[in-house]
């Protein structure tokens, strides 16, 4: 569902908007919002006590997971343009937004999924990835030349 998501945020943002800045900034703050909103949904989505069908659970499971693709792709998309107009080239553009989103993705994936996720927990994790998108905005926020 991520997946799918990333590639239908990306192709919605084909024509980007006039302001890719604040639309990257608009990105990241519905993501925070969407990493808060899963710190508190979580544990009572994953309470043996609450009468939930489990079609239910993996319902909003599938439904969090494809906004969060939709949400990154977008702001991939975004970036790429942001990118792109630092760099005309757009074989070194692409190449370098690449190995950055993978490098992104390694780095997450060793400092969130091993150390951090069984320290904190799940809503734990969640208000983690909250508080780094949220320190984020500011770095969309902040005025270019």
């Amino acid at each position: 569902m991520f997946m799918a998501g990333l590639a239908a945020g990306g192709l919605a943002l084909r024509a980007v908007p006039g302001r890719p800045l604040r639309g990257a900034a608009v990105c990241e703050g519905l993501l925070a919002l969407l990493a808060l909103g899963m710190a508190a949904a979580v544990p009572a989505l994953l309470n043996q006590g609450l009468a939930l069908h489990p079609l239910w659970r993996r319902s909003f499971f599938y439904g969090a997971m494809a906004a969060a693709g939709v949400l990154s792709g977008a702001q991939f998309a975004l970036a790429s343009h942001l990118w792109r107009s630092e760099r005309p080239d757009v074989q070194r553009a692409a190449g370098g937004l690449e190995a950055a989103d993978h490098l992104g993705a390694a780095l997450g994936a060793i400092v969130f999924a091993i150390p951090l996720l069984p320290a904190l927990g799940f809503a734990g994790a969640f208000l983690a990835i909250f508080a780094l998108k949220a320190a984020g905005l500011p770095i969309c926020a902040w005025p270019r030349r």
